[in-house]
């Protein structure tokens, strides 16, 4: 994004830090704000009013010395990339991600929500088997221990739920930190869908009770899910 004129000798100016650094609706765009640009108090310009031109907030990345390595501070890396483009189903962004020399693909969040959860939680099956064959770990555990089949049965995501118990091969019956299992979490949720995939199709233990001695059912019966609590009864 430029400003509206090129900015001769940018080593003369200044800027306030960066902020708002967020990606845009359209795939592969990343925006930033920064406050009005001022000549540096110690640079040749100090004390000069400078042309209205130069003072937006919009610039190109290379218009001031460490603005690139701000920027990526600001969370511009590709891991952080890669998990904002996996959570908005971005294709485009999430391969420019996955090209990114070294990156870690299973580099996690503050919650340690990786990639992979990220998509599956929102359902995008195309970018949860592009990561799965790119190597990311389909069992990773975010803070609370649970993996990417537990987010994806928490909303509902049936074919992504498919795909990682046929394709991906997981541990269906893997348990968080509490012990609940994905059959736990769709069956709280009120996904019949997601539990008849789950118990019906791939045998998940519906008998498996979490860290309070709470079964999928007694969830569903607890939420009035009543569509659930007959799949299990």
């Amino acid at each position: 994004m430029k400003s509206a004129a090129p900015h001769p000798a940018p080593d003369y100016y200044a800027h306030e830090p960066l902020h708002k650094v967020s990606p845009v609706k359209s795939p592969g765009k990343w925006e930033a704000e920064t406050g009005p640009i001022t000549a540096r108090p110690d640079g040749p310009l100090a004390g000069k009013r400078l042309d209205a031109t130069f003072d937006c907030a919009h610039v190109d990345v290379e218009d001031f010395p460490g603005l690139r390595k701000e920027w990526d501070a600001l969370g511009g890396s590709p891991e952080y990339c890669l998990r904002m483009a996996a959570s908005r189903g971005e294709m485009q962004l999430v391969r420019r991600c996955l090209r990114a020399p070294k990156i870690k693909i299973d580099s996690g969040d503050d919650n340690m929500r990786t990639a992979i959860h990220c998509a599956s939680e929102n359902g995008h099956l195309e970018v949860v088997r592009a990561l799965v064959i790119a190597g990311a770990d389909r069992e990773a555990q975010d803070e609370l221990g649970r993996t990417p089949i537990m987010s994806a049965a928490w909303f509902g995501h049936v074919a992504v739920i498919r795909y990682l118990a046929r394709t991906a091969m997981v541990d269906i019956d893997a348990q968080a930190i509490t012990g609940m299992t994905a059959t736990h979490f769709a069956a709280r949720y009120g996904h019949a869908p997601s539990v008849v995939a789950l118990v019906k199709e791939f045998g998940a233990n519906a008998l498996i009770t979490d860290e309070y001695g709470q079964l999928p059912v007694h969830y569903a019966m607890e939420e009035n899910q009543k569509e659930v609590v007959a799949l299990l009864s």
